[in-house]
């Protein structure tokens, strides 16, 4: 298969039909579920860079859509993700950022250490269908209106505001911008925000191991733009 197909076959075979067994229904691109008062929204979307040289990516957008807003259904099946959308990494352990197949939302494909990537269909299809089973879909299943979904979200956005989740934030920039010491300035600023200090990026330098394996940099040359933007 090529890597276009793999991400088409995961979204006809995984996904629609995991998310239609809970219950939603299809409009084009939009997965809608009516509750009481509004309906959950399951909007993907593709990049529109997507080919088989740098790869698939897509993800969802993921809201409410108050029931007083809509004139139709149409209005529901064009929507692209309702009232204050999230995407799915707002669900997912560590944000998703420690997930072998996330770049810019899933990433079927692409290119690594200057290699095309052949995904693991299987692992790849397994892996998001977890996503959505254990830990968007249940979540989703509590709201039934805009009151439940702000709170739903107030309650992911808190469980995600953690050390860790800085940390490998923190992690992935550095090897996003370890290519010249000039960009040290934004990781700079993200210290200075407060959510993390230099002790704690000292003392959990592991988890740089652990964002390497999935972005493929050079240990030696990320390790030293830390240090320059620590000093």
């Amino acid at each position: 298969m090529t890597e276009r197909e793999k991400k088409n076959r995961i979204l006809k075979e995984v996904i629609k039909p995991l998310i239609k067994s809970a219950g939603y229904k299809c409009g084009g691109t939009t997965f809608y579920r009516e509750c009481q008062e509004c309906y959950v929204i399951i909007n993907l979307q593709s990049s529109q860079f997507n080919n088989e040289e740098m790869g698939f990516d897509f993800w969802f957008n993921i809201g409410v859509l108050d029931k007083k807003e809509v004139v139709d259904i149409n209005d529901v099946k064009k929507s692209d993700g309702g009232n204050s959308p999230t995407r799915e990494e707002t669900f997912l352990p560590d944000s998703g950022l420690l997930h072998p197949y996330r770049s810019n939302g899933y990433s079927i494909g692409g290119i690594k250490n200057g290699q095309p990537i052949v995904t693991d269909y299987d692992d790849a299809a397994a892996r998001i269908g977890s996503d959505i089973s254990q830990y968007i879909l249940p979540r989703l299943d509590f709201v039934q209106n805009l009151e439940d979904w702000d709170k739903l979200l107030e309650e992911l956005i808190e469980l995600n505001n953690n050390k860790r989740n800085h940390l490998l934030t923190f992690f992935y920039g550095a090897t996003m911008l370890a290519c010249s010491f000039t960009n040290k300035k934004f990781l700079e600023e993200f210290i200075d925000n407060g959510r993390i200090n230099k002790q704690d990026i000292l003392e959990n330098m592991d988890l740089l191991q652990d964002v390497l394996k999935y972005t493929g940099n050079n240990e030696e040359e990320v390790k030293e733009f830390i240090m320059h933007v620590l000093q």
